[in-house]
């Protein structure tokens, strides 16, 4: 369990939440595809009690600003977490996002995402890292999406899926935007080894599948994430309307607004036998889903966000779970 001093500490959080009613820094892609801050600006005289939190802006740039400017936005809006389970985690890792960015959408302008501890022991057994990360923040803005993820308290990794002319769709921007390139040297820029980076690339995958997936079937809101401290806050505030402000720090847990099939199950013969030969056709693997328009109305100008869903191809008489699967396999011949 987890709250809101995860990531700061609590005599920001009402400083940050009066912060992000405004959108007081934007992002610019500079060259090398890297991006700029521009500083804090705010249309209204700073409150006393914001005062800190601005005051910490005016101190730092670049990652730690883009962390500011996420947390003030995720507290603005009443902090929400998505806890989506193990086999949601394995099904939308197979979904590529052939979206523009112009169609891209998130429920709320921040969200928190929370993996369940199985899948972080998959991820780290996967890529082969001691530590899978526990968090992610989403942070929508006219941009792109900032993304924050938190391997633990202390240690986060900023990175931002931004709206550039040489991206056709949101999927180029997670498989191109950091691609090694010599000439430019943006492989040195990253301060961390392949494996790392290459979990960092599925978190923002799952990231912004589960923002879209949420905006797509609705949310729906399931309880405050500590009733208890909820529950004092608001005992608190009764007693001192100053104090109302450690409220901003609550958390509500939210779920799909629905119930969702998040993959399909196709069953396939397993072996054909050829004389005295039996050849293997196929063994359990993935086949990838995606985001993608749909044409529709008159003259088929109009558009509309599709999902089409992942599918665990299952040999018959294959009844173990789809969870530990890669999606490329070969094929197997024995006599």
């Amino acid at each position: 369990m987890f709250d809101m001093t995860y990531f700061c500490d609590r005599k920001l959080h009402a400083g940050l939440a009066w912060m992000g009613q405004f959108d007081w820094t934007d992002l610019t892609p500079a060259s090398n595809r890297e991006h700029r801050w521009r500083r804090a600006t705010f249309s209204e005289e700073v409150p006393e009690f914001a005062k800190l939190a601005v005051a910490i802006t005016r101190s730092f740039d670049g990652e730690t600003y883009g962390l500011l400017y996420g947390l003030s936005k995720l507290h603005a809006v009443g902090p929400k977490v998505l806890r989506p389970t193990f086999n949601m985690c394995l099904a939308l890792e197979q979904v590529d996002i052939n979206l523009p960015f112009e169609d891209y959408a998130q429920p709320y302008e921040a969200l928190i995402i929370a993996f369940p501890r199985e899948w972080q022991e998959y991820a780290c057994g996967k890529f082969g890292v001691e530590k899978a990360p526990e968090l992610v923040t989403a942070t929508y803005f006219k941009g792109g999406v900032l993304l924050h993820t938190w391997f633990t308290k202390h240690d986060s990794l900023c990175s931002v899926v931004a709206n550039r002319p040489e991206f056709n769709s949101m999927e180029d921007a997670l498989r191109i935007a950091y691609v090694p390139d010599k000439e430019r040297g943006l492989w040195n820029k990253v301060a961390f080894e392949k494996p790392h980076f290459e979990l960092s690339i599925l978190v923002q995958r799952l990231a912004l599948n589960f923002c879209l997936l949420a905006t797509h079937v609705g949310t729906k809101e399931v309880g405050w994430l500590q009733p208890r401290e909820r529950a004092r806050h608001e005992r608190m505030r009764e007693r001192d309307p100053r104090r109302g402000m450690f409220m901003a720090g609550d958390i509500m847990q939210i779920n799909f607004a629905q119930e969702i099939k998040l993959y399909n199950e196709v069953t396939v013969p397993r072996e054909r036998r050829d004389g005295n030969e039996s050849h293997i056709l196929t063994k359990p693997h993935w086949r990838r889903g995606h985001w993608y328009n749909q044409a529709y109305g008159p003259h088929s100008l109009q558009r509309r966000r599709r999902f089409r869903r992942p599918a665990f191809v299952r040999p018959y008489g294959y009844d173990g779970p789809p969870l530990a699967i890669e999606t490329d396999y070969n094929l197997l011949t024995r006599s």
